[in-house]
């Protein structure tokens, strides 16, 4: 019996792209988190934390290997969170 060259899905580790995409998610978040904003936190802060998982996100798409595909697609999804996030900002003060 030989071994096989790749391992399963399920035992392969986390790679960068994946990570990316959940800092998509966490970015998606924040965006819950905007009612309570006032009370909580300031709105500044979460677009601050929204603006460091942007940039975040794209080391980590310059880092994913040329070989993957849609290698740009979480940093354009992070972009248009992060434009999303500031949407937010003028309407809450």
């Amino acid at each position: 019996m030989t071994m096989p060259d790749k391992p399963p899905p399920s035992t392969r580790k986390l790679s960068l792209h994946r990570l990316a995409y959940c800092m998509d998610v966490v970015s998606l978040a924040l965006l819950g988190l905007y009612p309570f904003a006032a009370s909580h936190f300031g709105k500044q802060q979460i677009m601050g934390v929204a603006f460091g998982i942007t940039i975040l996100v794209l080391l980590m798409c310059l880092l994913t290997e040329r070989t993957v595909q849609n290698r740009w697609l979480p940093f354009l999804l992070a972009f248009i969170l992060l434009m999303i996030h500031g949407l937010f900002i003028p309407c809450l003060k």
